[in-house]
């Protein structure tokens, strides 16, 4: 299991910034960040914006470790359905 306290996702563009609290993925595992509202659970991860994040026309995901260096990046392009999610 990866430990991911303090671990961010953060978009390219505006300063959006998701931050782990406690929270261990286990290997083969993944979780789902949600950009609304909800409650966490150990797949499920909930950022609690009301305003929207990603950008239709094109944007990028960086995984920051604790340190600050990027772990993976993922980019998004809208598709033919803005509210369809983009699994990295």
């Amino acid at each position: 299991a990866k430990r991911l306290k303090g671990w961010k996702i953060k978009d390219q563009g505006a300063d959006h910034t998701y931050k782990f609290g406690r929270f261990k993925l286990r290997a083969g595992r993944s979780v789902t960040i949600h950009t609304g509202r909800g409650a966490d659970t150990r797949f499920d991860r909930y950022w609690d914006l009301d305003n929207y994040v990603w950008n239709n026309d094109g944007d990028k995901a960086r995984l920051l470790t604790r340190g600050g260096k990027t772990a993976d990046s993922c980019s998004y392009s809208g598709g033919s359905s803005p509210n369809s999610p983009k699994r990295c």
